[in-house]
């Protein structure tokens, strides 16, 4: 039975006792009244209605703390669990802008260099260039020289 149905039935337990109108003895024989059978049953009307009116009222007031429990609890509960889903939602786009951030600097890394290694071998080939243009002015002027020498004599 549902804490609702509990509570209005026994709202209309109080109903009866303060009104007192015999309303009671058809509440017995139904035994509709889970929790508030015992007070009919046990002490068959000898409490007086006051003594009643409290038990009931008591009674009352723990399923409600009982309800307003489980409610503060689902109160802390569902926020965390939400709190929670959002943090992960958060680092898997994390993880996902460090794979495409290592992607790019890896793409910019490769043409970085591809760069570099052109301009090595374009500074090679000049460097290799020199060194021929220098080994021929060289042996230009040995030539030069041996035929100053040559002509000299």
């Amino acid at each position: 039975m549902s804490p609702s149905m509990q509570r209005r039935r026994q709202h209309q337990l109080q109903l009866h006792l303060i009104r007192g109108d015999g309303a009671l003895a058809n509440l017995q024989r139904k035994r509709e009244f889970t929790g508030v059978e015992d007070l009919l049953t046990r002490s068959s009307f000898a409490l007086p209605t006051t003594e009643a009116i409290k038990k009931v009222v008591a009674q009352t007031h723990a399923a409600e703390r009982k309800g307003r429990a489980v409610e503060d609890a689902a109160a802390t509960r569902i926020p965390a669990v939400f709190r929670s889903y959002l943090a992960r939602k958060a680092l898997c786009a994390l993880r996902g802008l460090v794979k495409l951030q290592a992607l790019v600097r890896g793409h910019q890394l490769r043409k970085q260099t591809t760069a570099t290694l052109r301009r090595m071998h374009t500074l090679m080939a000049i460097q290799a260039r020199a060194r021929c243009h220098r080994v021929q002015m060289a042996g230009e002027s040995q030539q030069l020289a041996m035929k100053r020498k040559s002509s000299r004599h």
